[in-house]
């Protein structure tokens, strides 16, 4: 038996935090279906964002808590 090797699917987000801040990058939907899925259907209480724009800054990874999104709004 072959297993599928894991690759990373990277999708593009904005979300907003409960204290008003836009963070916009790119989460990794590889063993999902949706983006929404890493929302609603993950029992990990943060979620991992790449390439990160945040307050007019670049940052390379930004770990942010689920429980601080209001909302967040896929881009690809």
């Amino acid at each position: 038996m072959v297993e599928k090797a894991y690759r990373p699917d990277y999708r593009r987000v904005v979300v907003r935090t409960s204290d008003g801040e836009t963070i916009q990058g790119s989460i990794n939907i590889a063993s999902k279906e949706r983006v929404s899925d890493i929302f609603t259907k993950q029992e990990n209480p943060f979620i991992v964002m790449k390439d990160v724009y945040f307050r007019e800054n670049r940052l390379d990874t930004l770990i942010v808590n689920k429980t601080f999104i209001v909302w967040a709004e896929p881009l690809d």
